[in-house]
């Protein structure tokens, strides 16, 4: 519920509530990611504008994603590690797909 109307609000008035967000939730946020002595407030201020300001958020499966850069003539190059996300995030599972591609170039030449 807070999210669709965060994600609306004015810039200063998201940033100061996401700003208090992260102070209120900070430990909280730090107590669940392996890596605590590297976690700082601003971490968990990128991770909370995150989740709660996009206007829309939505989930896609990895082979509607891969379609997307094959259909747009890209090539993947790179995917987000499901065991690298779980040993950084207590066994967390992944929930979405990270992926990083390269356009194709098409050096093919038409003859006639």
């Amino acid at each position: 519920m807070l999210r669709p109307w965060l994600s609306r609000v004015p810039t200063f008035v998201r940033t100061i509530i996401i700003g208090a967000l992260s102070i209120v939730l900070h430990p909280l946020v730090k107590s669940r990611v392996i890596n605590k002595d590297k976690w700082q407030i601003s971490n968990t201020r990128h991770s909370l504008r995150d989740v709660f300001t996009p206007v829309y958020a939505s989930r896609h499966g990895f082979n509607e994603v891969t379609s997307w850069f094959e259909e747009n003539n890209f090539s993947v190059y790179d995917i987000q590690s499901s065991c690298a996300h779980k040993k950084f995030f207590k066994g967390k599972s992944i929930y979405g797909i990270g992926m990083t591609g390269r356009r194709k170039h098409d050096f093919s030449v038409d003859c006639c």
